[in-house]
């Protein structure tokens, strides 16, 4: 069942993927528990960022996630909905389906999707973690009511850290009253977690 229409356009910083529906932004939200990212002005607010407005912008690996479990269709962008956005409506019919999604290709990108794919199985709700200084925020709920309890770092398994880095990053994490994760996949494609615990020293 696909639930909304996904615009994607490759542009020199990556791909880009929104949703402009917003009826097919609260279905994948409430059914299938993919949030993305708000990145549009409100009317009569435009000088302000707190609360943002259409189109939701998705990860690359909620829109990996999607098209394999066929939640969405992938519809290449143009440049008539680059004018006028609000012709999306109009123009999806005449739409066809993007080609061929390339998200992951890098073995970084593979790792990180696996971390993601883990985590969401596991019946987590995910969101990017930059923010916070790792890959994802992860929630035990929705967003909207919970606090994120995970900062995960996507690593190499074989990946030396620093003492310093390991400090860092767990000050990091106690520091916005998150757990901080380190996320790695092994040699036999699992995924591995480790939780970094802060202790203070007197």
């Amino acid at each position: 069942d696909v639930l909304a229409d996904v615009f994607w356009e490759e542009s020199a910083q990556g791909s880009v993927c929104l949703v402009w529906d917003a009826d097919g932004i609260m279905r994948l939200r409430k059914e299938k528990r993919i949030l993305g990212n708000m990145i549009g002005s409100l009317p009569g607010h435009p000088s302000q960022n707190t609360q943002l407005a259409l189109p939701l912008s998705l990860l690359p690996e909620e829109v990996t996630l999607c098209v394999e479990r066929n939640w969405i269709r992938l519809l290449t962008v143009n440049e008539e909905l680059l004018k006028d956005p609000s012709k999306a409506s109009e123009i999806q019919q005449h739409h066809q389906q993007a080609t061929i999604w390339k998200y992951p290709t890098t073995e970084t990108e593979k790792h990180k999707y696996a971390v993601f794919k883990e985590l969401y199985d596991r019946g987590y709700y995910i969101t990017s973690g930059m923010l916070f200084g790792g890959d994802y925020a992860v929630y035990p709920a929705d967003p909207l009511v919970f606090h994120a309890e995970f900062i995960v770092s996507v690593r190499e398994f074989n990946e030396l850290m620093s003492p310093k880095a390991l400090i860092t990053f767990g000050r990091l994490g106690v520091g916005v009253k998150k757990s901080p994760v380190l996320a790695a996949v092994n040699n036999e494609g699992q995924v591995c977690f480790v939780t970094l615990t802060w202790r203070g020293v007197t």
